[in-house]
C-alpha cells in the first residue's frame, strides 16, 4: 500500500472496495488492467471481437481510480488538516458500522458505462445508500471546499437542479437520494459499435460470475489517495467493519 510522504495537492477519496487478498478484487483488478493496492498492471482478459487497444481505451480512466465503488468523490484536506486526522475518524467510523451483503450485484448498464450494480430498491441498496451517507456526513469536516475548476468539469454532466445542489453541498452530485452503487467496469463505451458493446457485457458477466456467486459483501471503507494531479490512485488504508450482518440485524 502507498504510504510516502505527499504534499498538499494530494487528494483522497473514500471507496468501497473488495479486500485485497480476495478473489473479487482479484477479478477488478484484472478485468481494469490495473491493482491499486500495489500499483502494477494486471493481464485483462481477451474480449471476442474487441481490439486490445479498443479495450484499454473504455477502461482506462476506471483503471486510473482502481477497483472501487464511489463513496465520497475525491476531495482535498481541509486547511489545517492531516493525513493522520483522516485515518483516525475513519478508524472510529469503521467501528461502527455493519457489514452490508450484496446478493444482487450483478453486471449492468448505466448509461453507457458498464457497472457492477444492484437493482434500485433493493433491501441492500437501501442499506448501502444509507451506510454511505452516513460516511459522506462524517468526513466532510474533513474536505475542502471543491475548486471552481472541479464543479465546472461535474457540470459539463448535464446535472439536475437537485444534483446540482448536491454538488454545492457535498462536493459531489451523486449522494443523499442520488446514490447509486456501481463498481465502475467501463468508461463510456459510445465510441464501440452495438455488437462490440454487448461482447463487453458478455465478457464482464462470464469474468465475474465466480466471485459474484459467493455473496460479496461491503464489509469495510478504503481509503485511496491521488499523489498528485493525474496520478493513478493507491489504496492507502482499508478499514474492516466490526458489525457482522447478523448482528446488524
Amino acid at each position: 500500500m502507498a504510504s510516502d510522504p505527499l504534499p498538499d495537492t494530494a487528494r483522497y477519496a473514500l471507496y468501497f472496495a473488495p479486500k485485497p487478498d480476495s478473489p473479487w478484487w482479484r477479478a477488478g483488478c484484472g478485468w481494469l488492467g490495473r491493482d491499486a493496492a500495489d500499483g502494477t498492471d494486471c493481464p485483462q482478459p481477451a474480449i471476442l471481437g474487441v481490439s486490445p487497444a479498443d479495450q484499454r481505451k473504455i477502461t482506462a480512466a476506471a483503471a486510473r481510480y482502481g477497483f472501487h465503488a464511489t463513496v465520497k468523490a475525491p476531495f482535498r484536506l481541509v486547511a489545517g488538516a492531516v493525513e493522520a486526522d483522516l485515518l483516525a475518524l475513519a478508524t472510529r467510523f469503521a467501528v461502527t458500522q455493519p457489514v452490508v451483503p450484496l446478493p444482487e450485484l450483478a453486471v449492468r448498464p448505466l448509461g453507457n458505462f458498464l457497472a457492477l450494480q444492484l437493482p434500485s430498491g433493493s433491501a441492500s441498496a437501501e442499506a448501502v445508500a444509507g451506510l454511505a451517507m452516513r460516511a459522506v456526513e462524517q468526513f466532510d469536516v474533513l474536505r475542502a471546499p471543491a475548486a471552481p475548476a472541479e464543479l465546472l468539469r461535474r457540470r459539463r454532466s448535464l446535472l439536475t437542479a437537485r444534483q446540482d445542489a448536491l454538488l454545492a453541498r457535498w462536493g459531489y452530485p451523486y449522494t443523499e437520494e442520488e446514490f447509486r452503487l456501481h463498481f465502475t467496469l467501463t468508461d463510456d463505451m459510445v465510441s464501440l459499435a452495438p455488437d462490440a458493446r454487448q461482447a463487453v457485457r458478455d465478457a464482464a458477466e462470464r469474468w465475474f460470475a465466480a466471485s459474484l456467486a459467493g455473496i460479496p459483501l461491503i464489509d469495510g471503507l478504503t481509503i485511496f489517495r491521488e499523489a498528485g494531479p493525474g496520478q493513478p490512485f493507491r489504496i492507502l488504508q482499508r478499514f474492516a467493519f466490526t458489525i457482522t450482518a447478523a448482528s446488524a440485524t
